[in-house]
């Protein structure tokens, strides 16, 4: 699934190949910035255009009643940062993000991750800037499995 977030001075073109993808790097990559312009694209339209055939919203606050507020959210990409404070329903969020055909983005400096996400390593994503492009690339690239070479028989 394709989503762009565009502005004047950055465009943010985002390959989301799985529903869970974490975007992960040191401060001062955009990351928050990414979070903070799909916040204010509710209200800011004009300046900050999102594109998606989802649609995209943060999570910043733990719902009271998940039932009424899945109906309302059914399907939607969701950005998390990892200073939104979920506390002890950090598990219960994921479930339900999944239970209502949810996307998510979570956004962390952290090298350890949620185990509560359960995301392939493919999913664990930094951005690349080039100009004021930015693009998700492979925070973790996968080696090769290489086997030792063999010797009559008998491992080297």
């Amino acid at each position: 699934m394709q989503l762009q977030i565009r502005t004047s001075s950055v465009v943010y073109d985002l390959e989301l190949e799985r529903r869970v993808t974490i975007i992960r790097g040191l401060s001062g990559t955009g990351k928050t910035f990414l979070w903070d312009l799909v916040r204010r694209s509710v209200n800011y339209k004009r300046e900050i255009q999102v594109t998606c055939e989802r649609r995209v919203r943060v999570f910043d606050e733990v719902p009271a009643n998940w039932e009424a507020w899945g109906v309302n959210n059914a399907s939607t990409v969701f950005v998390i940062d990892e200073d939104t404070y979920l506390g002890k329903w950090e598990s219960e969020v994921y479930k339900h993000l999944r239970e209502y055909d949810c996307w998510l983005i979570y956004i962390t400096r952290k090298s350890e991750i949620s185990l509560e996400l359960e995301c392939a390593i493919s999913s664990v994503k930094c951005l690349h800037t080039s100009g004021k492009y930015k693009t998700l690339v492979d925070a973790m690239p996968l080696r090769g499995v290489t086997k030792r070479p063999e010797k009559s028989g008998e491992l080297l």
